[in-house]
C-alpha cells in the first residue's frame, strides 16, 4: 500500500512485489487519494509492472530526469525532474574557500581556527591587494575575524567547513550550499577582477 500523504526524494527506489496499490483516503467520487510524490534523481528506478488501485493523475507525481524510460502505467504520472544548480567546486571562489578552511588550524589558538595572512597568500595565486579585498569582504559577510597577521574563521562559518577533496564522511560544498552559495556568487565576481 502506497500513501496516503508520501514525499520520496531520493537517488535509486525500486518497489518489489507484483503490483502497486495506493491508498484511497475518501470515498469513491471525492478526491481519491492523498497528494504523494516520488522524486528519483538518479536513473535506477524499478516499478511493479501492474498497478491495482491507481490513484488519480493529479494526486500521485513521479518525478524523473527526463532520460529515465517509464512504461505504462507509470508514464501517466511523469514529470519532469528540474535541474539543479551546478555547483562547480573548481570555481576560484570555492577553491579559495576550501584552501582557507584546510589553512586554518586550532594550533595555539584559544577562540577558534585560524591561519596567517601569509600562509593564505602563499597558497593562493592572488594578488595581495585583492586578498585584502577578499577577506574585507569575507569579514562583513561573517565568514572571517581579523586579527592582526592571522585570519580566524567565524563559529557561524566553522558549523558550515566543508572539505573540497570529497572524501567519503566529510561534509562537501553541496551539504553547505544554503549558507555559502551567496558568498560563493559575490566572491566570483570579486576575484573574476584580479
Amino acid at each position: 500500500m502506497i500513501g496516503p500523504d508520501l514525499y520520496i526524494r531520493c537517488e535509486s527506489l525500486r518497489i518489489e512485489g507484483n503490483e502497486a496499490r495506493f491508498a484511497r483516503t475518501t470515498s469513491a467520487g471525492a478526491d481519491e487519494t492523498a497528494d504523494i510524490r516520488f522524486e528519483v534523481t538518479g536513473t535506477d528506478l524499478t516499478l511493479p509492472a501492474l498497478v491495482s488501485v491507481a490513484p488519480s493523475t493529479d494526486a500521485f507525481e513521479l518525478v524523473v530526469d527526463d532520460n529515465v524510460p517509464l512504461v505504462f502505467p507509470w508514464i501517466d504520472y511523469r514529470d519532469s525532474l528540474e535541474e539543479e544548480e551546478t555547483i562547480d567546486p573548481q570555481s576560484r571562489s570555492i577553491r579559495f574557500l576550501s584552501k582557507l578552511q584546510n589553512l586554518a588550524r586550532t594550533h595555539g589558538h584559544d577562540d577558534g581556527r585560524a591561519t596567517f595572512f601569509m600562509k593564505l597568500q602563499g597558497r593562493q595565486p592572488v594578488k595581495a591587494e585583492k586578498l585584502h579585498e577578499v577577506l574585507a569582504f569575507l569579514q562583513a559577510q561573517g565568514v572571517v575575524r581579523l586579527q592582526g597577521d592571522l585570519v580566524f574563521l567565524t563559529r557561524d562559518a566553522d558549523r558550515h567547513r566543508f572539505s573540497g577533496k570529497g572524501r567519503p564522511g566529510q561534509r562537501t560544498i553541496q551539504d553547505e550550499w544554503t549558507y555559502w552559495q551567496p558568498i560563493v556568487e559575490r566572491l566570483e565576481t570579486i576575484l573574476a577582477g584580479s
